[in-house]
C-alpha cells in the first residue's frame, strides 16, 4: 500500500511537467536514425519523501505498565498515563486500593500528587528510581523508599 502511494504522488508531482512538454515529433520514414551525443534529460521531478512517523506519545495516549522493588524487600507497581494532550498521571497500587495522582512541578525528575480526598500522597520518580510518601501538612512519612524498575 506504501509503494502504491508513493507511485501515486510521484505521478501527480510529474503530470504537470510531462503534460508541458512538447511531445516529439515523429522521425520521416526514409531518415536514418538519429544519433546522439548526450542521453536525453530526464524531466525535472522532486523526489517524494515521506513524512516522519512520530512518537507514539506524541500523537496518542499511552499506559506505561511498571513494578519497583523497594527497600525491606517491599514493591510498589504504578501504572503511568501519558495523554495525547500533554497531561500526566500515575496510579499507585498500595495495600490493595489504587491511589490516582497527577503530575506536579518538579525541579527534576517526575512529581506525582494524589488527586484522591482520603489522604495525601506524594510519588517522585527519577529515571528507573521511585519513592512514595504519606503527606501530613508539612511532615512527609516514607511509604516505599529505594525504589528500583524491576525487569
Amino acid at each position: 500500500m506504501r509503494l502504491v502511494t508513493v507511485l501515486s504522488a510521484t505521478l501527480l508531482l510529474a503530470a504537470p511537467a510531462l503534460a508541458q512538454s512538447p511531445a516529439p515529433e515523429p522521425a520521416p520514414a526514409d531518415a536514418a536514425p538519429a544519433q546522439s551525443a548526450a542521453p536525453a534529460a530526464k524531466p525535472a521531478v522532486p523526489p517524494v519523501t515521506e513524512p516522519t512517523p512520530k512518537p507514539e506519545t506524541m500523537d496518542q495516549d499511552s499506559l506505561t505498565d511498571v513494578r519497583y522493588a523497594c527497600d525491606g524487600d517491599t514493591s510498589m507497581q504504578v501504572v503511568f498515563v501519558n495523554t495525547a494532550a500533554g497531561a500526566s498521571y500515575a496510579i499507585v497500587l498500595e495495600q490493595g486500593r489504587m491511589i490516582p495522582m497527577q503530575i506536579a512541578v518538579s525541579a527534576s525528575g517526575a512529581r506525582y500528587l494524589s488527586i484522591a480526598p482520603e489522604g495525601r500522597y506524594q510519588l517522585w520518580t527519577k529515571g528507573d528510581t521511585a519513592d512514595l510518601v504519606a503527606l501530613d501538612g508539612d511532615a512527609e512519612t516514607p511509604l516505599r523508599s529505594g525504589c528500583t524498575a524491576a525487569g
